[in-house]
């Protein structure tokens, strides 16, 4: 047991160091000395976990995927009021990619190796589709002005969210969330019917 443990333990280290690594550098600029340093591991238990770096990358975007699923997957919900959820998300990816090395790693692998095959990200393409259908069906329960093109906001909100993760810094990530809050009362004159656009956004 206490082998089973150690080996646990050595790696979930690497795939942390490596974690912060691609996350910093991308994929193709870092390799495997960078994250060895990150450990007090040698390269051969490195290489006993993780025959290569592309192992390596492939363990951290399949974790991302797990997690990016079930984060939208509550999303969708039916019994959530669809506006707070809405919300929630946003908040909730900006947070998770703030404090969670392991999924900022992810993102950024899988956003890469999509841009280098010439096509655009499945995750942008997810999250535009959950953002969307939630804002229909806020439209529809009155919770946002059903003029709006629901679309339109969808990808006005990926920017957003995006654009926050992108031009925080990672060691002023704290104030990514505190800057998409600030982001959801811009926009609620925006999103919310004319009679309640003085309301401040749901909690």
């Amino acid at each position: 047991m206490k082998q089973q443990e150690r080996s646990s333990r050595s790696r979930k280290a690497i795939l942390e160091a490596a974690a912060e690594e691609f996350a910093a550098r991308g994929y193709a600029a870092t390799n495997l000395y960078d994250i060895v340093a990150h450990t007090s591991l040698s390269k051969g238990a490195l290489y006993a976990h993780f025959p290569s770096k592309s192992h390596l990358a492939t363990a951290l975007t399949e974790k991302f995927q797990r997690t990016w699923d079930e984060l939208l997957r509550q999303a969708a919900d039916p019994s959530r009021p669809p506006l707070a959820a809405l919300r929630d998300l946003t908040l909730g990816l900006i947070d998770i990619l703030g404090s969670d090395a392991c999924f900022s790693a992810g993102l950024r692998l899988t956003w890469d190796e999509a841009h280098a095959q010439g096509r655009p990200p499945t995750v942008q393409s997810s999250l535009l589709d959950t953002l969307t259908g939630l804002i229909r069906d806020a439209q529809r329960g009155g919770g946002i002005d059903a003029d709006q093109d629901p679309e339109l906001l969808g990808i006005l909100l990926v920017g957003l969210l995006f654009g926050v993760h992108q031009t925080t810094a990672r060691e002023k990530s704290h104030m990514a969330a505190e800057r998409v809050r600030r982001l959801w009362d811009m926009l609620a004159p925006i999103m919310l019917p004319a009679a309640h656009s003085n309301r401040p956004a749901p909690r």
